[in-house]
């Protein structure tokens, strides 16, 4: 997927794992979670795919995207991508522009599936060697830059 993104925005992101949809042998604590309080333990968590530069300022982990795609994910020590039944919730919150993602199934740089939002529309996007299409209709849903959003995602 080569989508342009200009501007910048900021994703605050709160990554808690709820053990509602957990399989029987994993809960919540067992996984993942992460407040962005101290930007060390924030790089020691995560993985940034792509060139941007990612930063922890004031409990948010965000980036400025000039151009092309970047994603943060958890590092293997903390994820396994294998992991399904689970559900997290995410607080958005864009600084200014238009396209704002989460990242919610990663197998590769080239192949992971987005939630993605972009001119006022979501839908679910995949990428497969490199090509991002819609698998959903796209949905009108504003998000206003400088307003939180909580989303509670499930994948089952």
């Amino acid at each position: 997927m080569n989508h342009v993104r200009k501007g910048l925005f900021c994703i605050l992101v709160t990554l808690i794992l709820s053990s509602s949809i957990f399989t029987k042998y994993t809960t919540a604590a067992d996984l993942f979670q992460d407040n962005f309080s101290s930007p060390s333990e924030t790089t020691s968590k995560w993985t940034i795919v792509g060139s941007s530069i990612w930063q922890t300022v004031n409990g948010e982990f965000g980036v400025l995207i000039d151009s092309g795609v970047t994603n943060a994910l958890p590092n293997d020590g903390y994820w396994n991508s294998t992991w399904e039944n689970f559900v997290f919730t995410v607080d958005l919150k864009g600084l200014q522009g238009t396209d704002k993602n989460v990242l919610i199934k990663y197998k590769d740089e080239n192949n992971f599936y987005e939630i993605h939002h972009s001119g006022g529309y979501i839908f679910l996007d995949k990428t497969v060697n490199g090509s991002g299409y819609s698998i959903t209709p796209k949905v009108n849903y504003p998000l206003d830059n400088g307003t939180i959003y909580h989303w509670v995602i499930s994948i089952i």
